[in-house]
């Protein structure tokens, strides 16, 4: 999100948050010449007239909380509340992860997003509020689109494809089957969270990895559908029978721990997970009858997932060692999703996806 559109943005939703769950006015305000000096460090302004004494809230604008802001943001906090210490300095950040605002939690400094997220530690003002949910927060901000949504995902998924090429909407449009239109929207909110960037040439990905930070926290493992079975091979001879069952090249991919294997391998394990298609290769009653498989409740070497994901999950599926496997950023949300070990293998697809770019 370019500087002029973050702050038009902050200039909407704060006083919204401040309004709808505090009760407070809140309005853009020229700073008066005794605090001219403070200004040159902040980027907006804020009065909060309904409160006696009357506050002043200087508010520093970010795209995305990464580390080295924080240090920054605490020297110009410092310099402030020394100047007057009725001035309340706060970082601005369209969207907070968990793990951001727990480091801003940790150190003390004044933050908010516009899920309604509001912390502030001031000597006559305090206020700790927790994002909104889903719907609730979309109230407060200017779209109502999730990017991150199955259908929405195919746009960013098709930039993550070719990352540095730009791509012109209608060829988006073309490759995932989506019209323009959709196109359109959902990549002006990709633009807004400072994902991309819109360039005469066409939209380029800008922010890899803010996107799939943002990204996981959104995306739930849990909603997949998942049966397991005990298949009566080993690990690499299971995999090598999966290959030659023609309906799984068709209508299946590898993901998980198994589809690292082929593109980062990683952690050693015996589990294979495969998504299968909602179509009509009927997998299941194959792989059921192929591989003389025992549905089990529990435990387990092979786990077919029917992907909540229904339209996207598929794309940018590739052939690796003559195996399909899901998408590197498929691959990325559903491991950084797993608890075994499953940070670790999404850091080393993330570190492959950022050199390949």
């Amino acid at each position: 999100m370019h500087p002029e559109s973050i702050a038009r943005y902050a200039i909407d939703v704060l006083p919204k948050i401040f309004m709808e769950r505090l009760d407070l006015l809140i309005r853009p305000l020229s700073v008066k010449n005794s605090m001219q000096d403070a200004k040159q460090l902040f980027d907006l302004v804020f009065e909060v007239p309904s409160l006696d004494p009357e506050l002043l809230l200087f508010v520093e604008l970010k795209p995305r909380a990464l580390s080295h802001y924080f240090g920054e943001f605490a020297s110009r906090s410092r310099a402030l509340s020394q100047e007057n210490e009725l001035a309340i300095p706060l970082l601005f950040v369209p969207r907070l992860s968990k793990n951001s605002r727990r480091l801003l939690r940790e150190s003390k400094l004044n933050h908010a997003d516009s899920s309604g997220v509001l912390y502030i530690r001031n000597q006559r003002f305090a206020v700790d509020l927790d994002g909104l949910d889903h719907s609730t927060a979309q109230s407060l901000s200017r779209s109502n689109v999730n990017p991150f949504s199955d259908k929405a995902s195919l746009v960013l998924r098709m930039l993550f494809e070719k990352p540095i090429r730009p791509w012109r909407v209608t060829e988006i449009s073309d490759n995932a089957d989506l019209t323009k239109g959709w196109v359109s929207i959902v990549s002006r909110e990709l633009v807004e969270r400072g994902y991309v960037s819109e360039t005469k040439m066409g939209l380029e990905l800008q922010d890899a990895e803010a996107a799939l930070e943002d990204w996981s926290t959104h995306y739930q493992w849990k909603r997949n559908r998942v049966e397991s079975y005990v298949a009566p091979f080993e690990y690499i001879d299971l995999l090598s029978r999966l290959m030659k069952i023609s309906d799984v090249r068709k209508g299946a991919a590898l993901t998980l721990h198994s589809g690292a294997d082929q593109v980062a391998p990683h952690v050693q394990h015996g589990q294979v997970h495969l998504y299968v298609a909602d179509s009509g290769y009927h997998l299941p009653a194959v792989l059921r009858q192929d591989l003389h498989l025992e549905r089990t409740p529990s435990g387990g070497n092979l786990h077919l997932v029917e992907p909540y994901y229904r339209r996207s999950v598929f794309a940018g599926k590739r052939f690796v060692n003559g195996l399909p496997v899901v998408s590197d950023v498929q691959l990325y949300l559903d491991l950084v999703s797993s608890p075994v070990r499953g940070h670790e293998a999404a850091e080393i697809v993330l570190r492959k996806m950022v050199s390949d770019s």
